[in-house]
């Protein structure tokens, strides 16, 4: 859940740590306004991968199976080479991920 407090702190933040930097004097409501938007756009990031982990591990509790597959896969993505069972290894990983 956001809450819009902690954002709102976060800006605050973010605006004296900017305007001590740049030098501003007094208070300027266009640079504030874009710290406040960087806030939100940093706490609605945050909210979306915590909720993906959330789902990811409802999943795997759910399909265990899919989740051995779908980590095998990545596992194999990250090869520099492929042998030819590599790629029949993959083909099978994709079905099991479907059904």
């Amino acid at each position: 859940m956001i809450k819009r407090s902690e954002i709102l702190h976060a800006a605050w933040a973010k605006y004296r740590e900017t305007a001590a930097l740049i030098g501003l004097a007094k208070f300027s409501r266009k640079h504030f306004a874009m710290n406040l938007r960087m806030a939100w756009a940093e706490a609605k990031t945050l909210a979306f991968y915590v909720a993906l982990e959330a789902e990811e591990a409802a999943e795997a509790v759910a399909h265990p199976a899919r989740a051995d597959a779908r980590a095998e896969l990545v596992d194999l993505n990250m090869k520099d080479r492929w042998i030819p069972a590599d790629f029949s290894r993959v083909s099978a990983l994709n079905q099991a991920i479907a059904a």
